[in-house]
Order: C-alpha cells, then sequence, then structure tokens
C-alpha cells in the first residue's frame, strides 16, 4: 500500500486532514492443507491459487479543541462485491469523541465508534481521565 495524508486546513480553532492509500491486495491459499471433516468434501476447494486484485482505502477527520470527528472506509473496491469468499470485504467507520483538556489537575474524554462491515455493525463506548501532577516551583 501507498498511503498519503494530507492536513486540508489548519486554523485555530479547526482542522481537516484526510487520508488515502492505495496498492494490490494478495491471498495465497493452499487447499491442500484443508482439513474438511468430510473427506473430499465438495465445498472446498483443494488446489492452490493466489488472488491479486488492486485495494484502496479513505478517509476524513475534523478537529476542533473540544472535537474529534471521523470517517474512513476500507477496502473500497470491494464495496459492492457480496462475496465474502476469500476477497476482503469492505468495512466502514465513523468515530465522535469530546475531549477536555483545559483543566490544570485533570483531563477527561468520552467517545464512541460504530464500526460496519456486510451486515455486522458494532457499536463501541469509552471514557477516560488523566490526573496530573503539577509539580511545585
Amino acid at each position: 500500500m501507498f498511503s498519503y495524508a494530507y492536513r486540508i486546513a489548519n486554523t485555530q480553532k479547526w482542522e481537516l486532514s484526510m487520508g488515502l492509500s492505495g496498492g494490490t491486495y494478495s491471498r495465497i491459499t493452499d487447499g491442500s492443507l484443508f482439513e474438511a471433516e468430510t473427506d473430499h468434501d465438495p465445498s472446498f476447494t483443494y488446489e492452490q491459487y493466489r488472488i491479486l486484485k488492486p485495494d484502496a482505502n479513505a478517509g476524513v477527520e475534523f478537529q476542533t479543541l473540544y472535537f474529534v470527528m471521523g470517517l474512513s472506509s476500507t477496502h473500497l473496491i470491494s464495496i459492492f462485491n457480496t462475496n465474502p469468499d476469500l476477497i476482503n470485504s469492505n468495512h466502514r467507520y465513523s468515530y465522535f469523541i469530546y475531549r477536555n483538556n483545559q483543566n490544570i489537575l485533570f483531563n477527561y474524554n468520552f467517545g464512541f465508534q460504530i464500526v460496519n462491515r456486510q451486515s455486522l455493525t458494532i457499536f463501541e463506548g469509552n471514557a477516560g481521565i488523566r490526573i496530573k501532577n503539577q509539580p511545585a516551583f
């Protein structure tokens, strides 16, 4: 993969960044190593073969002093391919983070992420607090 990231806008109040990557996806499968539950199972391919396909990913992120929001997608070449066999399927990510870095004694943040791959969608949440020790001068 070749990757490129660029900060489109960078002001004191907000930032906008994007990233792209492109390359090839390669997978070698040796079916002779499969150990099927039933000998000579017709649903398995017992041959060795290689898949070599183009691949691409993209993402964008927006930041302010307190918020970070982003969207990204992997394996864009397979976005409309519904065949899950031996390919990289498209994944989509979105996230939102609130961060408070202003307090002298502690910082806190919380956020959530949504991940989608075919018919599977996952919602994740997180929170954190960082307590600081200010040295006395």
